[in-house]
């Protein structure tokens, strides 16, 4: 097979597509593949994949880097994950974001139900975001064209803004589908919709999905300049379809179990099998201080910590936020949902990245609250739609002031208590010593929403912290101190892998800083 691009999208899609060449003929004729299937049985595997790729060991490089991880020391130290050193060769999300795009599309080509297509448009747009934010230009407009070998990349800015424009368009199939058009019921594993509410619940979910790459792009102050007016009038198109909240969280759930085939994708990443053993991953990585601290003491623990540019890793003192808990006592109980206790200590121990393990003591690894073998993916949490609207008027892309963003962003820690099982009561009494500082400057506000979010995200989506920590800096992550680090700011992007360049070579060299660490996505200061 010699082209990449096209050769996944045939060899995984279920929906046949025509070729001349006799091996792939053959793809299409595989006897263990079923030649005809229905969108609700497509609909149900790709959803499956996608929380897969969002929750698994394909973002561990995210989850070490955002401060919520590091790396064991009892275990050879990985030049690419604590020296920086990957290769075209090391984290390739790219194949399986386009293998999970391909299955999406083959249900675009497969009905013409609007709820169905709708989801399907949804849920490319999710991916390829995904894909812009790890890759900047990707394939796009003929990524998923059968007859096209060697498909041309595309401008990550002008695929955000046919995103939004895809968004769009499946919000309006939503709410235009005819009332005799069936639902996806069971096979939508986000909403099993079986009524237009159900699909307005997906409406919501690109609009959020729709704000979040809006609020990606407002922190390039050139690039926002040009595009704020038309993401303006777009989210306020779309305003009154909503956003996420508590109760319609985009986590997938497709009947996760304790078995070793079924259970929930952090589980099979980080977790422990149906017997008690331990997964690969699980004895390799182990709690990170940084996070430790901050949920012990706000960050307080981390003052002597250096960031990426120098200064403290610890939050603003504007923030007002330096604590003296302690993590028997946190001021954070979210610390117990995310991490486990020592056993012998009794408390939450921690490595910094890079660092070589204390004697004597056995760093904690993530709790049995988020390695929960049933415990359903999520996708888009209602903390993370609260934090980007707090944001999204504190940018001007919504209407609402200083109040609205405060409460915007209570919302948000109240959602990230929920969703790790905490209570309301115990977010308001948080709130009370971490207020949002509605008076303070553009970038303190700025620095509270990030950094809550950040906290929200931990260990759920690491991918996306880590978009926020590169687009904005917050919150400050220090780098690995592993001897032999020469770097001194994050890594901002992926390069392509070998993959391509062997299949779609003319294309993939001819795209800037394709295999530059530090080449920055379009949306990046």
């Amino acid at each position: 097979m010699k082209k990449y691009i096209s050769t996944i999208l045939i060899t995984l899609a279920i929906a046949g597509s025509s070729c001349k060449k006799t091996y792939l003929s053959e793809l299409a004729n595989n006897p263990n593949t079923p030649a005809v299937t229905t969108p609700a049985l497509q609909l149900t595997g790709a959803l499956t994949r996608t929380a897969t790729i969002t929750n698994g060991t394909s973002q561990v490089q995210y989850l070490a880097w955002d401060g919520y991880m590091a790396y064991s020391t009892s275990f050879q130290p990985s030049p690419s994950l604590l020296l920086y050193s990957i290769t075209t060769d090391t984290y390739d999300n790219f194949t399986s974001l386009y293998l999970n795009i391909s299955n999406y599309n083959s249900i675009l080509k497969a009905t013409t139900n609007p709820n169905f297509i709708a989801i399907a448009k949804i849920m490319i747009a999710y991916d390829f975001q995904q894909l812009v934010d790890q890759y900047n230009n990707v394939p796009y407009s003929s990524a998923l064209d059968p007859t096209n070998l060697n498909p041309s990349y595309d401008n990550g800015s002008a695929i955000y803004d046919d995103l939004v424009k895809q968004l769009d368009a499946a919000i309006n199939m939503i709410n235009t589908a005819p009332a005799t058009s069936t639902y996806p019921g069971k096979s939508d594993l986000v909403y099993g919709a079986t009524d237009k509410t159900g699909m307005l619940k997906w409406a919501a979910f690109a609009n959020t999905l729709k704000l979040r790459l809006a609020i990606h792009q407002s922190s390039n102050t050139a690039l926002f300049a040009t595009k704020k007016a038309a993401l303006t009038t777009s989210i306020a198109a779309t305003a009154s379809f909503g956003y996420l909240t508590t109760s319609s969280e985009g986590n997938v759930q497709p009947g996760y179990t304790n078995t070793d085939v079924l259970q929930a994708p952090l589980d099979v990443a980080y977790g422990f099998k149906a017997s008690g053993a331990t997964q690969t991953n699980t004895p390799v990585y182990q709690a990170n201080t940084f996070a430790i601290n901050f949920f012990v003491n706000t960050g307080a623990g981390n003052a002597s910590a250096t960031a990426p540019g120098g200064g403290s890793a610890a939050p603003s003192p504007g923030l007002g936020w330096s604590g003296t808990g302690t993590d028997t006592a946190p001021n954070d109980p979210r610390l117990f949902q995310i991490y486990a206790k020592n056993t012998t200590s009794g408390t939450v121990v921690g490595t910094k990245l890079g660092e070589t393990q204390p004697p004597g003591l056995t760093p904690s690894r993530l709790s049995s609250f988020v390695l929960n073998p049933t415990k359903a993916a999520p996708l888009i949490s209602a903390a993370e739609s609260y934090f980007l609207q707090a944001e999204a008027i504190k940018a001007g892309l919504m209407p609402g002031g200083t109040l609205e963003q405060a409460a915007a962003y209570n919302n948000g820690v109240t959602a990230s208590f929920i969703e790790l099982g905490l209570t309301g009561a115990q977010a308001s009494a948080y709130l009370a010593t971490h207020a949002y500082p509605a008076l303070a400057s553009d970038d303190l506000r700025e620095e509270a929403i990030i950094t809550q979010k950040w906290a929200s995200f931990d260990p759920y989506n690491p991918l996306e912290a880590y978009t926020e920590l590169r687009r904005t800096g917050y919150p400050k992550v220090p780098l690995s101190i592993l001897t032999g680090v020469t770097a001194t700011q994050y890594v901002q992007r992926l390069p392509y892998p070998t993959t391509e360049f062997n299949t779609n070579g003319v294309n993939v060299s001819a795209q800037a800083g394709g295999t530059d660490l530090y080449s920055k996505i379009f949306w990046a200061k």
